[in-house]
């Protein structure tokens, strides 16, 4: 499982089309989504990810969330981290288990399976970007 997030004052996503069949519905025209002072973390599953490393990546997004004093997290399945990316059903059934670990914290997360246009406004902090990788 790979992990990077990104600690942002701005983010800002659109859906632009669905990329599996299995992409989340959503009613009418899809709308520009912004969001403030939140932790984004890109997300990539891979192959033979077990309920252990979920689980050890949330606790690392803990523990940013703890240093950075940030408690909104946004989720975006972005399979661009890693050549050894998990096939859409089994990152769909982990992707719910990774959010449910990040509990209490407040989250966000992104359609699955949808291509989107992202715009992001990283601070200029010391734990602003971070690479988990368990």
């Amino acid at each position: 499982m790979r992990v990077l997030s990104l600690a942002c004052s701005k983010f800002t996503y659109l859906c632009t089309k669905p990329l599996v069949e299995s992409a989340v519905n959503i009613q009418g025209e899809p709308e520009r989504v912004t969001l403030h002072d939140n932790l984004v973390l890109l997300t990539t599953i891979e192959k033979g990810d077990s309920p252990s490393q979920i689980k050890r990546a949330a606790e690392r997004v803990h523990k940013l969330s703890v240093e950075s004093g940030i408690k909104v997290v946004t989720v975006d399945a972005f399979v661009h981290l890693s050549q050894k990316a998990a096939p859409h059903d089994q990152v769909h059934e982990k992707m719910e288990i990774f959010l449910e670990h990040l509990a209490p914290l407040e989250i966000h997360h992104t359609p699955f399976g949808w291509q989107k246009e992202l715009s992001v406004d990283i601070t200029a902090e010391p734990w602003s970007h971070h690479l988990i990788h368990t």
